[in-house]
């Protein structure tokens, strides 16, 4: 199966990103900075780059996925 993860960079999504790719399922993952989540793609993550608050990157990422794990947190401050 293939799963999509918002909040992969995180501690809890890091982890089921982990657990995900060691139990032989396909993961893709929506970061802000891909450059920052090299750690995921070393695991076999694929990383795509967007936002939560951007529909478009988030429709275009987890298009085919089987599953979602949504774990992203979204807050505004001031």
């Amino acid at each position: 199966m293939r799963f999509f993860i918002t909040g992969a960079t995180g501690f809890i999504g890091s982890r089921v990103a982990r657990l995900l790719v060691e139990a032989g399922q396909e993961v893709d993952a929506l970061v802000r900075d891909p450059s920052r989540a090299q750690h995921l793609a070393r695991l076999g993550v694929r990383l795509h780059a967007g936002d939560i608050t951007d529909a478009a990157s988030l429709l275009d990422a987890m298009a085919g996925a089987d599953g979602v794990f949504h774990i992203a947190g979204w807050y505004k401050i001031g």
